[in-house]
């Protein structure tokens, strides 16, 4: 028969094991939790994309409006390309720290300029340097460049150009 002192003695051991599992998981789950709550999600491209889009198809943006009123998305009114035109269409605050852009207009060769307009453009200018490739993380900038093919219309002539709309959108990470 085994005497009682060492039937406690086998029981502690047991117990260490326990113990020692129940801490273990306790830090896993600790350390598993603490690496899903500091991960961030990066939107940044995504609202570079979607002012992109809106910019295109907006018919309060620079798309072409005939005498009946009608939007043509993809047909580029060179009239409308201007600042003022452009804070009308996409309106964020007065102090805008959310988006910049430079848009251009290019003829069908892809070389000479017909028009060149910014979206908030001391951001535009100011964010520019931090949007290299050589800068990652947080407090950067996210440079996304996007080029469309569309038509345009100068002034009263009735005649559509071809030619290229490049989009160079900066968004902030945070």
């Amino acid at each position: 028969m085994i005497a009682k002192k060492a039937i406690g003695a086998y029981d502690i051991v047991y117990w260490i094991v326990r113990i020692l599992f129940v801490l273990m998981m306790f830090f896993f789950l600790y350390f598993l939790a603490r690496v899903y709550e500091t991960r961030t999600v990066d939107t940044s491209e995504n609202e570079a994309r979607i002012f992109i889009m809106y910019m295109a198809y907006n018919p309060d943006a620079f798309s072409y409006r005939d005498t009946t009123n009608r939007v043509y998305p993809g047909i580029v009114d060179v009239s409308k390309m201007t600042p003022e035109m452009l804070e009308q269409a996409m309106h964020y605050e007065k102090e805008n720290r959310m988006i910049a852009a430079n848009i251009t207009l290019y003829q069908a060769d892809k070389t000479t300029t017909v028009r060149n307009v910014f979206y908030n453009e001391r951001e535009y200018w100011t964010w520019a340097p931090l949007s290299l490739p050589t800068f990652t993380g947080e407090g950067t900038v996210r440079n996304v460049s996007d080029i469309r093919y569309v038509l345009y219309k100068e002034g009263d002539s009735e005649d559509f150009k071809p030619g290229f709309l490049k989009f160079d959108v900066l968004v902030p990470k945070s």
